[in-house]
């Protein structure tokens, strides 16, 4: 399983496939929205950062998406996403239930 990270390659085969892991553990600065976002597997924080669409230009892929931008990404051109968990061991797809149930027994 993978702990929580930023996607910069996504459904996607870089062209410049030789640049592939060359900033690998490398610090890369980044901004992020604290709204959390939740799908039936994932959930996670949209996230912006000039570093990260230059590597997406080195790697020959877009810095520019086709996706709307949040309003919190004004100024950048691609909205990154940080998966900060998944729902893949539960026994059936994630709901917002689980949220109201786990306020109530706080």
């Amino acid at each position: 399983m993978y702990t929580a990270h930023i996607s910069i390659v996504r459904k996607e085969i870089p062209p410049n496939n030789e640049f592939w892991g060359k900033y690998e553990n490398q610090e890369v600065g980044f901004f992020y929205s604290p709204n959390v976002h939740l799908s039936d597997v994932y959930c996670w924080l949209n996230c912006f950062s000039k570093r990260l669409e230059e590597i997406r230009v080195e790697l020959g892929l877009s810095s520019i998406s086709s996706f709307p931008m949040p309003e919190e990404g004004k100024g950048f051109d691609w909205s990154f996403h940080m998966t900060i968990g998944n729902f893949k061991e539960l026994d059936q797809p994630f709901s917002m239930k689980y949220l109201s149930t786990a306020r109530e027994t706080r």
